[in-house]
């Protein structure tokens, strides 16, 4: 009999093929996983140091690593609003030994750059959404308003006399004012500015009257009298300015925009791996210190699961999508 009577057909044998490849790279991940981590863990944050987002990662390092049983290298790789250090990350290896620290911009830079290196669903594996912050709407003492309708119905009457600042065109505090435009049909000018901290400078002077930021950063200058805090960009009231409504509460529809912080890994990480680093960033979150700590500046620890977290990044690239076409933003 001829010795090719005896062979599987070739489908069979590139199936047993798939199937070998497949259990070699399950066992290769299991074996990673086991031995994972050998070496410090380099933890991107796409931003330069001092800012929130820089503090809050400091803030949960040590009892991360100490879960872990590894030091956390923060690497600060800032520039071009955070697309340079996301798209390092996406292209590093699956091995646990390269994080991201992201925030609501990574989710926005397919619709504001039109080659941002990375897509925020497909290169990258969710780890946990850790801390949220909302978003503040104030007016400069100058304003003579107290809230949105005060606002919207002033600003109607002296058009053109209302100016508000942000950080830059397409970002999360620029597309909440215009979500607030649309929904209240106040009347303001857009000034988009080279970065949050000059431009809440300039609000400060009096330069512009209106300014989306934080209540992080803005709580301090709200109690000091600086400023007044009209609105919330959010679903919920801040801890921190629990005084505040939210736009919703003011009758104008429901505006969640807030800052948020999560841990993802480049698509491809497995399970296990990704399972640790959430324990460990829950074991953070749940310190005291960092419990107090988060809990002044107004910071929601939450601890999502890595599918929570991928649907909700997936509805915020949605929301975006719809805001940065309200707002006409033509992609860089």
């Amino acid at each position: 009999m001829n010795p090719s009577q005896h062979r599987a057909p070739r489908s069979t044998r590139q199936g047993l093929r798939a199937v070998a490849v497949l259990a070699c790279l399950i066992g290769s991940s299991v074996s990673l996983a086991q031995t994972w981590p050998d070496r410090a863990i380099r933890v991107v944050v796409p931003f330069p140091p001092g800012g929130l987002i820089d503090a809050s990662m400091r803030a949960l390092a040590p009892k991360m690593g100490e879960a872990l049983g590894q030091t956390l290298v923060i690497d600060n790789k800032g520039g071009a609003g955070g697309i340079i250090g996301m798209a390092d990350v996406a292209r590093s290896a699956p091995d646990g030994n390269t994080l991201l620290f992201a925030i609501e911009s990574m989710t926005l830079a397919p619709f504001i750059y039109r080659s941002p290196g990375f897509d925020p669903l497909r290169d990258f594996q969710p780890i946990t959404e850790v801390l949220a912050v909302p978003i503040a709407i104030l007016v400069h003492p100058s304003l003579p308003v107290n809230n949105l309708r005060e606002l919207a119905a002033w600003s109607r009457a002296n058009p053109g006399r209302v100016s508000a600042g942000s950080g830059g065109v397409g970002t999360a505090t620029h597309l909440a004012l215009e979500a607030l435009k649309a929904s209240t049909q106040a009347d303001f000018i857009h000034i988009p500015y080279k970065g949050a901290g000059p431009a809440f400078t300039d609000f400060l002077a009096g330069q512009t009257q209106l300014f989306a930021v934080s209540t992080s950063l803005s709580a301090p200058h709200v109690k000091s009298g600086k400023v007044r805090a009209i609105a919330l960009a959010s679903a919920r009231r801040a801890s921190n300015m629990p005084e505040v409504p939210t736009i919703a509460e003011q009758g104008f529809g429901a505006i969640d925009y807030s800052t948020w912080m999560g841990f993802l890994a480049p698509a491809g990480t497995p399970a296990a791996i990704v399972n640790r680093v959430r324990e460990a960033a829950l074991r953070s979150l749940g310190d005291s210190t960092n419990k107090a700590r988060f809990a002044d500046q107004g910071l929601e620890s939450l601890g999502t699961t890595p599918e929570e977290f991928r649907r909700f990044i997936a509805a915020e690239s949605a929301k975006f999508g719809k805001a940065v076409a309200l707002a006409g933003i033509q992609p860089e």
